[in-house]
């Protein structure tokens, strides 16, 4: 529970700071939604093949739809620290700076391990591939937003994707 608080706190410091640094690109937003449109028809197909094909009936997601209110959580915990440290020059990039995002990378993907072990290694790369440099570059409030699609749109068609085609 401190973890969460901690991750809100951080998020709004940023707000009421610097405000830039957690911006909303929303026409990066609609991009990400055309992006995630597409890669849904091609999930739902595979899975629809899947199951037509004596494949299993979806995918287990321990968790519940208001869950996606607390996605912003993980960026704000595990990113915006090291843009703190990164913006504010208070660290060597060598000393501090990258084993700090090494060690919050692999937190982040110990945190997802109720997925599978393959699902540790793929989502410890998101906090530095995914969010970090994309939200230095459209802003962390777009990171985010995207975020929260991605998690809300992998859940719905784990759970019901074999059924719609």
């Amino acid at each position: 529970m401190e973890m969460m608080i901690a991750g809100f706190i951080i998020l709004l410091l940023f707000m009421l700071k610097d405000p830039h640094t957690v911006r909303v690109q929303w026409n990066s937003v609609a991009t990400f939604v055309g992006f995630m449109v597409f890669l849904t028809f091609i999930r739902i197909a595979i899975m629809s093949f899947n199951y037509y094909h004596g494949g299993g009936v979806g995918m287990y997601f321990p968790t519940q739809v208001w869950t996606f209110a607390l996605v912003p959580w993980e960026d704000a915990f595990f990113v915006l620290p090291l843009v703190f440290l990164q913006k504010f020059k208070l660290t060597s990039k060598w000393f501090i700076w990258y084993p700090a995002m090494i060690g919050m990378s692999i937190w982040f993907g110990m945190g997802h391990g109720y997925q599978g072990t393959s699902a540790i290694f793929i989502t410890a790369l998101y906090p530095y591939f995914a969010s970090y440099r994309y939200g230095r570059k459209f802003g962390f409030g777009t990171v985010m937003c995207c975020h929260v699609i991605y998690d809300f749109m992998t859940y719905y068609v784990g759970k019901f994707g074999w059924f719609l085609f």
